[in-house]
């Protein structure tokens, strides 16, 4: 009998192939990405060379997933191979905007420049998304605290009273019976429930994928009453600050409105930027889509119109994109001081109920063993 050959892996290929494998890889923080660009700026403007710099800062790097990207794009730079595609390849750790507005910056012969800039664009971004964690910590443990309380008092108080009661469930209080039958119904078809919450959220996110589902949560995001001003800040202010960034350093208005746009995830703001780029392609220039759009505040309508008629377009909006920001935090503190008060009544409420649900037999059993 011929022996038949198995074409087995070496097992040390298999240990290979394993030990590349890295199922906790740690995320790339922002503060990590402003320090790479801020260190990078310093570096290149004292004369250091590109590549130089950034074998330098693959070796003081601590974070394994940008010190791995910082290899590779070293390996692409040497090769001749622009900064803005070697990082380019590395969506996961340098946005699409980080990407395009290095292009812009090495197309202009300001690479320098545009790192200076990026910094403070993305220090800006990151004092909003700390703004907008501190404006929602405390209502997510507000919601936690409830959440437990509910359980607690659901899964070992509330069962001792139905012992207690069993049978004579007609004499309850209204609000004891309600909750019972709703723990009740919860306990025996908690299956049917939990299939139900899986296909309404399903069904949502289907809708969402879709393009009319998208746009209509768009529109809802800059309508809502209370976050809607909120987002139309949002947006604009970074409108302003990215095609302000982009003229302070010398891009042209086009190349700048053309980052804009990638950086656009609602799709109402996105097609207002490609009305912007139509009008300037065509000559018209900036200020005539921004008067004519209704997503645009008056203010920043008059700003661009006198910023393009002077020539000081790039700083004028630099001076928006700030006010806009202060804006924006200054909004963030306001729905606090709102949200706060209106969560702790609507857990209060709820604890209120439950408790009062469970207190009420007690004394309804109390006053019929007096008499």
């Amino acid at each position: 009998m011929a022996e038949i050959a198995l074409n087995l892996p070496d097992i040390k290929e298999i240990f290979g192939k394993l030990k590349g494998i890295n199922l906790f890889k740690k995320r790339v923080k922002l503060r990590d990405i402003i320090c790479f660009t801020n260190q990078l700026e310093v570096m290149t403007e004292m004369g250091t060379g590109l590549v130089p710099s950034l074998k330098a800062l693959y070796e003081q790097t601590e974070n394994e997933t940008l010190k791995e990207a910082i290899k590779t794009i070293v390996v692409d730079v040497e090769e001749g191979k622009m900064l803005s595609h070697a990082m380019g390849k590395h969506p996961k750790v340098f946005s699409n905007v980080y990407a395009s507005m290095i292009k812009a910056g090495e197309t202009g012969g300001v690479l320098n420049e545009m790192l200076k800039r990026l910094t403070v664009f993305q220090e800006k971004w990151e004092k909003m998304i700390s703004s907008l964690k501190s404006a929602t910590t405390y209502p997510m443990i507000l919601i936690g605290f409830a959440f437990t309380v509910v359980i607690f008092m659901v899964s070992f108080v509330l069962p001792r009273f139905v012992g207690i009661f069993h049978g004579q469930e007609s004499l309850l209080p209204a609000p004891t019976r309600i909750l019972l039958n709703l723990t009740g119904f919860f306990k025996s078809y908690w299956y049917l429930v939990m299939i139900f919450i899986l296909m309404i959220i399903g069904g949502v996110h289907y809708f969402l994928k879709q393009e009319k589902g998208g746009y209509l949560l768009d529109k809802f995001k800059i309508k809502a009453p209370l976050i809607g001003k909120l987002y139309q800040n949002i947006y604009v202010g970074r409108i302003m600050r990215i095609i302000g960034v982009m003229l302070d350093a010398g891009i042209p208005l086009l190349e700048g409105v053309q980052v804009t746009r990638a950086t656009m995830d609602n799709r109402l703001y996105a097609s207002f930027i490609d009305d912007v780029m139509d009008n300037i392609k065509r000559g018209i220039g900036i200020s005539t889509p921004f008067n004519e759009s209704p997503l645009i505040p008056a203010t920043i309508k008059q700003m661009v119109k006198t910023g393009e008629a002077s020539g000081a377009l790039g700083r004028v909006m630099m001076r928006m994109a700030d006010f806009y920001d202060e804006e924006s935090e200054r909004y963030i503190k306001k729905l606090t001081t709102f949200i706060e008060p209106a969560m702790i009544v609507c857990v209060g409420a709820i604890i209120a109920f439950i408790a009062m649900s469970i207190i009420l037999p007690i004394f309804k059993m109390s006053s019929t063993v007096g008499k």
